[in-house]
């Protein structure tokens, strides 16, 4: 069994909150240091439950992690072991200009039995 998580820098469908800058031109994202995966919910592994679940998730400026909301939940408590990898992940900052912002990012978590 193994649970993996890819960073999306993808633009969310929703609007951004306020202070919140959008990742394209000028707005580099932010650049992954150390990624953990995710583990199974005890309840997943007895069912043999694969499949993917996608969270949004604010990095400011200074690198802490906040306001996540689950897009596509895939339920028995793997999104909450997907957030729970995700907050232990290390970035260098977003910047514009050079300048770290605070911007939203899009990660998928994929819970794959093999």
């Amino acid at each position: 069994m193994r649970g993996g998580i890819f960073l999306n820098v993808v633009e969310p469908e929703r609007p951004v909150p306020a202070g919140v800058v959008k990742i394209g031109g000028a707005v580099k994202p932010p650049k992954l240091l150390k990624s953990v995966d995710p583990s199974f919910s005890d309840c997943a592994r007895e069912l043999k439950v694969s499949g993917s679940t996608s969270i949004d998730m604010i990095v400011d400026e200074q690198v802490n992690f906040g306001h996540f909301v689950i897009r596509q939940p895939l339920g028995l408590g793997l999104d909450e072991q997907a957030i729970a990898a995700l907050v232990r992940y290390r970035f260098a900052p977003a910047t514009r200009d050079g300048v770290p912002v605070k911007v939203e990012l899009t990660v998928e978590s994929n819970f794959r039995i093999f």
